[in-house]
């Protein structure tokens, strides 16, 4: 039981390594928080339009991927299609 303890101490680090430890945690914390709310705030600015651009991929990758299945390339209009839907959903 001792060899276990000493082994999860170990695996810890020394004592004095612990503060540097602490700070690359609270780091490392720091920047998840600040990517999770600049997730709200992104969602919240343009929210609607990353939703209108996300149904448009969806379809577009729907499309691609049954014409793929089908042994078939997917015609370059449905391409143009695509980019000219992708660029006019940036005009909101």
């Amino acid at each position: 039981m001792e060899d276990r303890i000493k082994e999860a101490m170990l695996k810890m680090g020394k004592p004095e390594d612990m503060p540097a430890m602490a700070v690359t945690v609270g780091n490392e914390a720091f920047h998840d928080l600040m990517k999770d709310k600049l997730k709200l705030a992104l969602e919240r600015s343009t929210g609607e339009m990353l939703d209108k651009q996300a149904t448009i991929v969806v379809a577009y990758m729907n499309e691609f991927w049954m014409s793929a299945m089908a042994g078939k390339d997917l015609p370059k209009s449905k391409t143009d299609e695509f980019v000219k839907k992708l660029q006019a959903s940036y005009q909101m």
